[in-house]
């Protein structure tokens, strides 16, 4: 692979995967929709580049853009491979009166917020643009490379935006998790333009997405879905390796390499949420015994007096043996809170306990053993379960907001459900089956919302 030199047409996550002194020529920064419009010839708006603090990269790529030259640079210098993909068009577009358009990339955007007080342009989202329009601009990038490039010299890089990150002692959930239509419309819009481009370079080498990657707070360019854990810029590298080579079994070694980063990534998820947890518990452990320092344990003391959500999870995990928990969601499990929260419930044994709006659970853990752990197939759909466990009744039910928006936790007849939203968790001690304590944990909210409202019906 010495000698031999790529040309990239794409965004951060394509260049990661080739190193830098490989590069030929490399454009980004880019929605292809803007180059199907005509060149912006203003001198006032080049004027206000000039005073953009950028990188040359990023200005350099904002004027190929404006002077829809991006093709040209690319194509001008023949490279062995051309590497591409078409995330950028996830990017929001300038449009003025005239319909020249160009993209709100982060240079572009500095310049947006200066020529946009003139009034004459508007911000398109990626969403606003008809797919057919977005088509026709595709097209015209494909019929121009392939003037240059034959199947077998492009490699398509498919990847995608990642909803969790590491920082290496956790997993949490992006920002833009927060804005669940946006993603999904953008992810929705980058598959329908990969299926295009399969279709327009049919024969050409393709790197699929592996599963369960996650972003790198670490990154160099900073925290953003785009920006991944170093495993997937060695499984690109390798990938692009064996395209190199040109083995007469591509497909096969490719497909295997996928699946194996699939399992480095779902190990080191494992990996780092056992970590998590035990050092978790480790650091509060010191909490816990604040609140009780006492050798015989008083279960229905421990529990009824502790304040704190954290906490109150360790107490669970360390006198699992000693205790049985139920938990119901009323309402919503709730997307708010950070994934930690979720995690932490996770973390319990209730392994399907979701973190997506309106979607209802019911578990059930007796001496650390999952005895039901049930979520609903779709949203605001109900979740019920029965059992007879030692001889008593146990009846959960799990009901969204324009449902019956309730939870019921139900021993041997006798409601002791908090029905608060979000998580309700009763406690009770495993061989007598007394109930212990009963909370609720309102995941849906922003603050720490953790409250006792028992209902015991004795």
């Amino acid at each position: 692979m010495e000698n031999i030199k790529f040309a990239i047409f794409g965004d951060c996550g394509t260049h990661g995967i080739v190193d830098d002194r490989k590069h030929t020529r490399a454009v980004g920064f880019i929605n292809w929709y803007s180059l199907h419009s005509k060149p912006l010839q203003d001198d006032e708006i080049y004027e206000c580049i000039e005073n953009i603090q950028m990188s040359q990269y990023n200005i350099r790529n904002l004027k190929l853009d404006l002077e829809k030259n991006a093709l040209n640079y690319l194509l001008e210098e023949k490279a062995n491979y051309l590497l591409l993909d078409p995330n950028d068009c996830r990017m929001p577009i300038g449009i003025c009166k005239n319909l020249n358009a160009y993209t709100i990339s982060t240079a572009g955007g500095k310049l947006y917020t200066q020529i946009s007080k003139s009034g004459k342009w508007k911000k398109l989202t990626a969403s606003d643009i008809p797919f057919d329009e977005y088509v026709k601009s595709i097209k015209m990038v494909c019929d121009r490379i392939k003037e240059v490039y034959k199947p077998e010299e492009i490699i398509l890089h498919i990847h995608k935006i990642v909803n969790e990150y590491t920082d290496g002692k956790m997993i949490g959930r992006l920002n833009n998790d927060k804005y669940p239509a946006w993603k999904r419309a953008v992810q929705e819009l980058l598959n329908k333009i990969y299926d295009v481009l399969r279709q327009e370079f049919a024969g050409c080498h393709v790197i699929e997405f592996p599963d369960y990657v996650l972003a790198d707070s670490r990154h160099k360019y900073g925290l953003w879905g785009l920006h991944y854990h170093h495993l997937y810029y060695e499984y690109g590298k390798k990938a692009i390796q064996i395209i190199c080579e040109k083995h007469s079994d591509e497909k096969m070694l490719l497909s295997y390499l996928r699946d194996k980063y699939s399992l480095k990534f779902r190990l080191l998820r494992n990996e780092i949420e056992n970590e998590y947890r035990f050092s978790l518990m480790e650091s509060r452990f010191n909490n816990l015994i604040k609140y009780f320092n006492h050798e015989r344990v008083d279960l229905k003391s421990l529990f009824s007096n502790i304040t704190d959500i954290s906490v109150y999870f360790d107490a669970i995990n360390l006198y699992r043996q000693n205790i049985g928990v139920l938990l119901a969601v009323r309402d919503t499990p709730g997307f708010i809170k950070p994934t930690n929260n979720h995690k932490e419930i996770n973390l319990l044994g209730f392994d399907k306990y979701p973190d997506k709006l309106w979607y209802t659970y019911c578990g059930f853990i007796l001496k650390g053993v999952v005895v039901a752990d049930l979520v609903s197939d779709t949203a605001e759909a109900s979740t019920i379960w029965d059992g007879n466990i030692c001889s008593h009744l146990i009846h959960l039910e799990s009901h969204s907001y324009r449902k019956k928006n309730e939870a019921n936790i139900v021993i041997d007849g006798l409601e002791y459900s908090s029905d608060g939203r979000g998580a309700n968790i009763v406690i009770i001690d495993a061989e007598t089956f007394e109930v212990v304590d009963s909370v609720w944990y309102d995941t849906h909210d922003p603050q720490d919302y953790f409250k006792r409202h028992v209902k015991l019906q004795r």
